[in-house]
């Protein structure tokens, strides 16, 4: 089975076949008249920005709108049934840190809000989150049509003159940006059919022009045709496609032809190009209309000019009013702005002037103080500490270096500090390090993200209830609970692997989203990666114990209740149903007499008091519910030990009892005796498959409960009696594969069969029998009834017997002949 494709990868590979179609998002026409092409989320009023944009006009769907599932409810909207959401990936560079006093009081502005520092992350964070299109929910009102304050066209106008470019219009077709000589080169403007068009090819030579390198400076001088020259051409069009949609003026196609091939080539050859080209497109658009931005306010400037003249001597006399500022606690706040406190906004705290009496404030100057030896940059509060005790070199001053800067920061004196994951220096002088010091927090920085955090962020994104010991990074698969879980019900799946490079796999079986991530925020050292896979490989060596005296102590409960069961009665309606034997059976009985009057089974009457019993105890994990009639099927080991029970209710619900042993365990149709005289060892998956085929073959059978199962039960059985051929029975899971594309019942038993060195059989059904899948619905259910089964299984069974007794027989053979050969050796010798 193929891994399942990365973010990266499925994004890659479905612009790929867009380009190939000429649908990708930047080779289709987009309308200047709608209010947006682009995604944007309807909650927080922004457009999704990037490779994520690229990604959801990749779904091509009508609405421009994308929430995530809880925004949808949050309008009192409702997914649509069966609809699967689009996952897109997000960055994380600053994280906020709310700001407190040194009692670890948190400070509050004017408004009661907490005050938060923004803090430079030393390594990004990645996160997925999954949304769902406007056409794919119900309930939300049409797509609101608001009037635009500029004319789309005026407004090109304006962005092409702020950006001073150096345009020359010449009478023909070419239109071009020549980097050595810095200028763009256009038709005449007469030339274009609308102002529009004239616009779409001005803004994506506007693009090329803003790479120069004395702008964004990316790598522009490559020859037509070359694979440089197609990267650059694909930026210039993504951002014209994005421009497009800001202005309003939408987005002219133009001639792609020329570049499909080489995009297609430098999209195979690395599926992350993509990636950088939709961030560099993003850039050009910000850099673009920051240039129209400066021109804006450039002539405010000088339209406010004359009236700041007036105020001139007045606004000086201000600049040099002296601010203190003072700590004011939120609840005292009335108080202070009574005595002449004042507010300031930029700085976010209050403070008095000269003119106002300084004892007045005196009790939150001391407050400020006292906190400020705690907040301030390292420069101030080394003066403030100056008088202290402590010697000078057990004083650290934290700094924040990005990850980037680690080698020179260190070569300069910086030193790691492991539990608060954060550079620091002990040096008096702090002008060296004068480029990290925190200027704009009060804080150190944030430990950076750990790959189990990482990956346990992954897993909320797919609405993943994350508590206790999960994700547990072993490489094993775990199973949680995801949103809209009962209380005994887990939907989530993961898989979780520390190595050099961490990575993962998720998929919410409620929602259909799966997700493959790989850590991109935080890479391994061999250190980091041996402590670890140390602290991993501890924790599980403990969780293992835990669950083997869990099942061991559900083991010794089963047999309690195996003890106390009974007989099934005759007409069972899931073994008439399936039209097999009770033989090794048994029935859950009526009442609990003869268990031990601490057991933590309880039964109930029917279906409905299990639910009910299963409300009341809730919150008691270890009591054990089960329902009076439903079948019970031994799960055993080659020793038979019972390690599980199945149970069936009439309408054939199956299920295991929760914290016993089912992995490898196995129940035989006939018993673990009979199994011993058979003549080959046949494998099916269920219980009623097995009886079906030991009707047939007039020998025990054995039935692995699942697919999954199948490789772990021949493995064993075959090592137990490796003179036995091994015939697995699978299911052939059809209608799977038509819905879903892979056949894991077929899949699963060939990769047995070939473990036990056997054969796997499938049952044939008429055409028209498309949702049949097992031998026991061949006997059952299909026009070829158990005459079917007989001609399908008995002569593939008995050709298997036959080749392994062949193979015995030459064996046999050969020994003795080596045999003979080393007594006639040894006769000369004498």
């Amino acid at each position: 089975m193929n891994a399942k494709p990365t973010f990266s990868e499925q994004v890659a590979v479905t612009l790929i076949e867009q380009l190939k179609a000429g649908t990708a998002p930047w080779q289709r026409p987009w309308d200047g008249n709608i209010q947006s092409f682009m995604p944007y989320n309807p909650t927080t009023g922004k457009r999704y920005k990037g490779i994520n944009a690229l990604w959801l006009l990749s779904q091509e769907r009508e609405d421009s709108r994308w929430l995530t599932y809880n925004q949808a409810q949050a309008h009192g909207a409702q997914v649509k049934k069966g609809e699967k959401g689009s996952v897109i990936q997000y960055w994380k560079f600053t994280d906020d840190i709310i700001r407190r006093d040194h009692q670890g009081t948190v400070l509050l502005d004017s408004e009661g809000k907490p005050i938060k520092d923004s803090v430079k992350l030393e390594r990004p964070k990645v996160f997925h989150s999954v949304v769902f299109n406007a056409g794919q929910i119900d309930g939300l009102p049409e797509i609101p049509v608001l009037d635009r304050e500029w004319e789309p066209i005026d407004r090109a106008e304006a962005l092409l003159t702020a950006s001073g470019a150096q345009i020359r219009y010449v009478a023909g077709d070419s239109a071009f940006y020549s980097p050595s000589d810095d200028f763009i080169q256009l038709p005449l403007r007469e030339q274009f059919k609308s102002a529009d068009r004239f616009f779409a090819t001005a803004l994506h030579e506007l693009g090329h022009w803003s790479g120069h390198e004395s702008r964004l400076h990316r790598d522009l001088i490559h020859p037509f045709g070359s694979v440089a020259y197609a990267k650059e051409e694909l930026r210039a069009e993504i951002a014209s496609m994005m421009l497009g949609s800001e202005l309003g003026i939408g987005h002219d196609v133009g001639q792609h032809a020329a570049y499909v091939d080489s995009w297609i080539k430098v999209l195979e050859d690395d599926h992350l190009e993509i990636f950088r080209a939709a961030a560099d497109a993003e850039k050009i658009q910000a850099y673009l209309f920051s240039l129209e931005q400066q021109q804006t306010q450039a002539l405010h400037q000088e339209i406010d000019s004359a009236k700041s003249q007036t105020n001139f001597a007045n606004e000086q006399s201000a600049a040099h009013t002296e601010k203190h500022y003072i700590n004011v606690p939120y609840q005292e706040k009335e108080e202070a702005k009574r005595l002449g406190a004042k507010w300031d906004r930029q700085s976010a705290s209050w403070y008095f002037t000269d003119q106002a009496d300084k004892s007045l404030f005196g009790r939150w100057l001391e407050l400020t103080l006292t906190t400020q030896r705690l907040t301030q940059p390292p420069d101030s509060a080394q003066t403030l500490k100056s008088s202290a005790a402590t010697p000078e070199s057990e004083e650290r001053t934290y700094l924040a270096v990005p990850y980037s800067d680690r080698q020179p920061a260190k070569k300069l004196g910086a030193k790691w500090d492991k539990a608060a994951k954060s550079w620091y220096t002990t040096e008096r002088s702090l002008s060296t390090f004068e480029r990290w010091l925190p200027e704009n927090t009060k804080h150190e920085q944030s430990p950076a993200m750990s790959p189990r955090e990482e990956f346990a962020e992954v897993l909320r994104s797919a609405n993943g209830d994350i508590s206790g010991e999960h994700p547990i990074m072993d490489g094993q698969k775990h199973r949680f609970k995801v949103e809209g879980d009962k209380a005994s019900e887990k939907s989530g799946f993961y898989v979780g692997f520390l190595d050099a490079h961490p990575s993962g796999y998720v998929k919410n079986n409620r929602t259909g989203v799966e997700v493959k991530w790989r850590s991109k925020g935080y890479l391994l050292s061999d250190a980091e990666k041996a402590k670890l896979q140390a602290e991993t490989a501890a924790k599980q060596q403990a969780r293992n114990q835990e669950i083997i005296a869990t099942q061991l102590k559900t083991s010794a409960i089963l047999s309690q209740l195996w003890a106390i069961s009974t007989t099934p009665p005759a007409g069972h309606p899931y073994l008439a149903n399936k039209q097999v034997n009770s033989e090794g059976l048994r029935v859950v009985p009526a009442t609990p007499v003869g268990l031990p009057d601490d057991s933590p089974i309880k039964i109930a009457a029917d279906k409905y008091a299990s639910l009910q019993l299963l409300k009341t105890y809730e919150q008691h994990p270890e009591i054990l519910i089960l329902t009076a009639g439903d079948l019970l099927v031994p799960v055993q080991d080659t020793q038979d030990q019972l390690g599980s029970l199945q149970t069936i209710d009439p309408n054939g619900n199956k299920r295991f009892i929760k914290g016993s042993k089912m992995a490898g365990g196995f129940y035989v149709a006939g018993g673990m005796a009979a199994l011993q005289q058979a003549p080959a060892l046949v494998v099916a998956e269920g219980m009623a498959t097995a009886k079906s085929l030991q009707d047939c073959l007039g020998f025990a059978v054995v039935a692995a409960f699942s697919s999954g199962n199948l490789a772990a039960v021949v493995s064993q059985l075959h090592q137990h009696f490796p003179e036995k051929p091994v015939i697995v029975a699978g299911d052939d899971d059809r209608p799977l594969e038509s819905k879903q594309g892979i056949n894991i019942g077929r899949q699963k038993a060939e990769q047995a069969a070939k473990a036990g060195g056997g054969k796997a059989i499938f049952p044939t059904f008429a055409e028209t029998e498309t949702q049949l899948t097992d031998f026991n619905d061949l006997a059952t259910q299909s026009v070829f009834g158990k005459a079917g089964l007989d001609r399908q299984v008995k002569t593939v069974v008995a050709m298997e017997i036959e080749k392994q007794a062949n193979l015995l027989e030459q064996s046999l053979e050969l020994i003795q002949e080596k045999a003979q050969s080393q007594t006639q050796h040894r006769a000369i010798q004498m």
